[in-house]
């Protein structure tokens, strides 16, 4: 079981070290450091507001710098040099140094063991090693749900197009041999979905607030006052930081981020409309359905949905990753420590970018993992039944479908149609959404 450290080192191990790089010198309470920001964080570093005294050196001049103790209130007898990929706004080989920054610029900080929160990986992924998918919530932490809610009760107004599909027969299942044992995507089977209509979309942010905005409804991540989100994402805080996952040391316990603040408490949805509602559980999306009337797909039918009449196809396009160019938002670079953002995104993607499958849903894959219906089980498909199969009758965690922005080939390659997944029904994080069908 992989729980959230006690600690969160200044620096976090997994940042790359080869190649051309920027590096950002940050001057901490204790003593000064060398911080490798991520890239979102170093625009604002090149931003005045909250920082002074900043000044660039190329880096050979820089660590020479340091060496003779010449930059200015650093202590450079205890500074080290990290890389990150260079900033596009800045030259390669460059050292952004901040004589001080705004605490939230600062790196993750040493977090007390009482602080940690405890989330872990659900059982259902303890074998997947390598896997972008975050943790789970740990069985200590589930509480009662004391929000009050209104009108959760079908009476909502659920705005995003339906594609409306025939059903049919299509063979379920890892057709081309790239399925993680673990996850169960085999034995290949005949499955025979009944028609039914589905969002061409993931709900998105506005989808959301309209929601809360009618019902004042508590999402978890706010009940439980924390969330999941990826180190490179992350924009909170210093002492919001609660520490790593073992296991998927990329993933933070970050108190304040949710659906409103994805990254942490300084970031917001502002400008992010058309963008995947993220930090849902699958406790929330229901939420979301039973207020219009509606509910979260069959794993059979999400993925009837997704394949868009392509049977046996990798992707919903066909078999080609790059036809001819990226028609996904995945992790590109280095994972976890460097995101190119080749396909144009970081983080999620508006969810009409790229081209819609054959069926006219967009992002089935990448973006932001969606939750099913059914309860999780790897040996599902040994018994699973030809007509509308509908999961276990009981588990411990939920489907999820399609991979997320941080999917990466070396490891996690479930932006696929058969692509399996699964978290706990509590569990809440930066990659994660939902789309519905109609009742």
């Amino acid at each position: 079981m992989h729980s959230i450290a006690s600690t969160v080192p200044a620096l976090p191990h997994v940042l790359a070290s080869e190649g051309p790089s920027t590096i950002f010198v940050q001057r901490s309470a204790m003593a000064s450091t060398v911080f490798a920001a991520p890239s979102r964080l170093m625009t604002k570093v090149l931003r005045p507001q909250g920082a002074r005294g900043a000044g660039c050196f190329p880096l050979d001049e820089a660590r020479g710098r340091l060496g003779k103790g010449q930059l200015p209130s650093l202590c450079a007898r205890t500074a080290r040099l990290w890389h990150v990929s260079a900033h596009p706004t800045v030259g390669a080989g460059t050292v952004v140094f901040m004589s001080h920054v705004d605490e939230r610029l600062s790196g993750p900080a040493a977090a007390s063991r009482s602080n940690a929160p405890d989330l872990r990986r659900s059982a259902d992924e303890a074998d997947h090693a390598h896997s972008c998918c975050a943790p789970s919530r740990a069985p200590d932490m589930r509480m009662t749900r004391s929000a009050t809610v209104r009108g959760v009760d079908g009476s909502g107004t659920h705005c995003i197009e339906q594609a409306a599909l025939q059903g049919g027969r299509f063979l379920m299942g890892d057709s081309t041999g790239d399925g993680n044992r673990p996850d169960g995507e085999t034995p290949v089977h005949q499955v025979e979905v009944a028609p039914f209509s589905i969002d061409v979309t993931s709900v998105t942010n506005a989808d959301f607030a309209r929601f809360v905005d009618a019902t004042g409804y508590v999402t978890e991540a706010e009940s439980f006052g924390f969330s999941a989100v990826f180190h490179l994402a992350v924009e909170a805080l210093r002492d919001e930081i609660m520490g790593p996952a073992t296991g998927v040391p990329w993933w933070y316990g970050v108190r304040g981020a949710d659906w409103r603040h994805p990254g942490g408490s300084e970031s917001s949805v502002d400008g992010l409309d058309d963008h995947p509602a993220v930090h849902v559980s699958w406790n929330d999306a229901v939420a979301y359905c039973d207020w219009a009337a509606r509910r979260l797909p069959t794993e059979a039918e999400w993925e009837f949905a997704s394949r868009g009449g392509l049977d046996g196809a990798r992707y919903p396009w066909g078999e080609d990753l790059m036809a001819p160019h990226w028609r996904v938002n995945i992790f590109q670079g280095e994972f976890p420590n460097r995101n190119t953002s080749e396909d144009g995104w970081s983080t999620t993607a508006p969810v009409r970018s790229y081209e819609p499958n054959g069926y006219g849903l967009w992002q089935t894959v990448g973006n932001v993992w969606e939750w099913c219906a059914d309860w999780f089980d790897a040996s599902y498909y040994l018994r699973s039944p030809l007509t509308s199969p509908t999961g276990p009758s009981e588990g411990a965690s939920r489907v999820m479908r399609g991979g997320s922005y941080l999917c990466h080939s070396s490891y996690c390659n479930r932006y696929r149609n058969s692509a399996r997944s699964s978290n706990t029904p509590d569990s809440s994080m930066g990659n994660a959404g939902f789309r519905t069908v109609g009742i």
